[in-house]
């Protein structure tokens, strides 16, 4: 979201903001941005596969949780079973 206007009402202040965007629709919509850099923004855009992406990071997640849940309990087992853990 984009500040679009601020006015001073007395000693108040409202703030109108613009409709969020990604920063990839920033970049479409910019009349700095040459045509040809947008149709290979667009390209490369419809060339992710996002939902297979997302799948991939929720198992590498799922794996660093697992990995965390093993090493603490490790962790404990170790603080309960050795005399000279301190």
């Amino acid at each position: 979201m984009k500040l679009v206007q601020k006015n001073r009402i007395g000693s108040k202040i409202k703030k109108k903001y613009s409709k969020p965007i990604t920063p990839y629709q920033r970049l479409l919509d910019s009349k700095y941005i040459p045509e040809e850099t947008k149709n290979k923004l667009i390209k490369i855009y419809n060339e992710i596969k996002l939902i297979e992406l997302f799948k991939q990071m929720q198992k590498l997640i799922d794996l660093l949780v697992k990995s965390t849940k093993q090493c603490y309990n490790n962790t404990i087992y170790e603080r309960n079973n050795n005399k000279d853990y301190a």
